[in-house]
């Protein structure tokens, strides 16, 4: 499954989760059904108290009140198996859902997420494209309708008060009338053109503004997908930061407590010297709430991966002692810490 797909397959799992997890909400209050029920079966325990277990021998009204309480008492008893039967088949659904969801917590890598970067990108320059050839076809439009002074509504007046002048007998101009009708068609062919242009320019609009949209939608999925990704790669990134963390921590337990078991043999081979500072004795190295520090705290204190002790300082006494051992120096035997 490639990254994109795995990010977008988390994240519909996600959204299920949620929905199916707002249904337990939805479920009937237990707590005020069980207390009906009691109600009802205390009603039930009491008639049997009082008129005895001979139900033909109780008075015309109880058996009535009986069998209301024993049919409140079984429809609580339905109401409460049939919300547990659907808490039960929602708790399978999360179990499975979950379940796949952990199943696609695969590592991100910086090379997983530049492609949706590049993507993201090649996306938003797209869209400025064609934002860019709008305005251009709607500025040639508005060029088009300024500069769109067709001298036709001059032609056909003048061709009305000609043929007006020509039936008084006024005049008898028959060559002009007839370039006025050539002209006012070569005028009437340039705007239908123009008209035809304009509609044109309209659709052309129309269908780069579809263009954007669609762009805008894929852009849209396209930066979730992404900033998906990110968080997961920076997630991992913290992870194993935290497990740097864990190992420098570890070295600088161990310089620390050499630090300690050397004094303590200097002491042991006749000199005293005080290496504790005014922190140093109450020296501990805290863990961050990520699972590579937790992972290593000390058992009974949360939250610290090191901590002054001076039984665990004993061991790199005898460490130490090994060690300057196998220089082929010898250390008096029985040194232990100087606490």
């Amino acid at each position: 499954m490639q990254t994109q797909q795995m990010i977008e397959k988390r994240r519909a799992l996600l959204k299920e989760i949620q929905q199916t997890k707002s249904k337990l909400h939805h479920l009937p209050y237990l707590d005020g059904i069980q207390r009906e029920r009691w109600d009802a079966h205390s009603r039930m325990e009491n008639i049997m108290s009082r008129y005895g277990t001979n139900k033909e021998a109780w008075p015309g009204h109880i058996p009535a009140e009986y069998n209301r309480a024993k049919a409140t008492v079984e429809s609580a008893d339905s109401k409460v198996k049939a919300a547990k039967d659907e808490k039960a088949q929602i708790d399978a659904r999360l179990e499975d859902l979950q379940a796949q969801f952990d199943a696609l917590c695969q590592q991100i890598s910086a090379a997983d997420l530049l492609p949706m970067q590049a993507t993201v990108t090649d996306l938003s320059q797209k869209i400025e494209n064609l934002k860019v050839l709008v305005a251009e076809e709607e500025g040639c439009g508005a060029e088009d309708g300024q500069g769109n002074n067709h001298p036709l509504v001059q032609l056909n007046k003048e061709k009305e008060d000609l043929l007006a002048a020509i039936a008084c007998g006024e005049s008898s101009d028959e060559e002009r009338l007839a370039d006025l009708s050539q002209e006012i068609s070569k005028e009437e062919e340039l705007q239908d053109n123009h008209v035809n242009a304009l509609i044109t320019s309209s659709q052309k609009i129309a269908g780069l503004n579809r263009k954007i949209k669609q762009a805008e939608q894929e852009l849209a999925l396209a930066q979730r997908n992404y900033l998906d990704g990110l968080t997961m790669f920076l997630d991992q990134e913290l992870e194993k930061a935290g497990g740097n963390y864990v190992k420098d921590a570890g070295n600088l337990a161990a310089a620390y407590s050499k630090v300690i078991a050397l004094a303590a043999i200097l002491e042991k081979c006749g000199m005293t010297k005080n290496v504790f500072g005014t922190y140093t004795r109450q020296f501990k190295i805290p863990s961050f709430l990520l699972d590579t520090c937790m992972a290593h705290e000390i058992s009974d204190k949360n939250g610290v991966l090191f901590q002054f002790d001076g039984s665990d300082v004993q061991e790199k006494i005898d460490a130490e002692i090994e060690r300057i051992g196998r220089l082929g120096i010898n250390i008096p035997v029985g040194v232990t810490a100087s606490l």
